[in-house]
């Protein structure tokens, strides 16, 4: 139907990206409102020298998907699936080909992310031209513990949708690997069962084109 519009920004908001990758560096989005390599925060928005995306677990701006890592390349798995270059003999090609990727990092090296920088990464993907977030992580529940974090998530999700934003988000990964209904159990995946209207959850699929024994669902939510 499309190969995408090089106008159109997907932010893949995971584990980093592998940014020097040869089918992916083509289509990696540029700030061009930051001046590389100069120290200064140009577009005056917190985050000195952001030319590609952020690190928000490291607070720095190399949002790279390290190998070696707890989930290593996941994140640059998750980019090339939207945008590998196509027409280049390299690799694959993305089911969008021509879109840009920005690239923002939340989780680190094992494993561990935190809400509050989820948040983070969200906002700064709205505000900065993405139409897309890639969102292929969640948790089982949530920590009754952080309301006050769940209700900040519930909301820049919220705030993504107000500005016309899709929200694409990974329906869960099962207790335990064994996927169970997100309509029935006391434990749905969030942020994919939020109810909020700009919100695709995908399942996942195995090699029989059947649902993946590990993959979570949900007829209502």
């Amino acid at each position: 139907v499309t190969m995408g519009d090089p106008n159109m920004i997907v932010a893949v908001i995971d584990t980093g990206v592998d940014y020097t990758h040869e089918d992916l560096l083509p289509n990696m989005w540029r700030n061009t409102n930051e001046i590389p390599d100069n120290g200064i925060d140009d577009d005056n928005n917190g985050y000195v020298d952001e030319v590609i995306g952020w690190d928000f677990s490291s607070n720095d701006n190399k949002p790279y998907d390290f190998k070696g890592s707890a989930n290593p390349g996941h994140g640059t798995h998750c980019a090339g699936n939207v945008a590998a270059r196509g027409f280049n003999g390299t690799g694959i090609a993305g089911v969008a080909p021509l879109v840009k990727i920005m690239a923002l990092r939340f989780i680190g090296e094992k494993g561990q992310g935190t809400t509050a920088d989820a948040i983070k990464a969200i906002k700064y993907a709205v505000d900065n031209g993405a139409k897309v977030l890639s969102n292929s992580w969640g948790s089982e529940g949530e920590d009754p513990n952080e309301g006050t974090q769940n209700q900040a998530l519930r909301d820049i999700v919220a705030y993504s949708q107000n500005r016309g934003v899709l929200f694409i988000a990974a329906a869960g990964n099962g207790h335990n690997g064994v996927g169970y209904s997100n309509d029935t159990d006391p434990n749905p995946s969030y942020p994919a069962t939020y109810d909020h209207d700009s919100i695709i959850s995908v399942a996942a699929l195995d090699v029989k084109d059947q649902m993946g024994s590990f993959s979570n669902w949900g007829t209502k939510t």
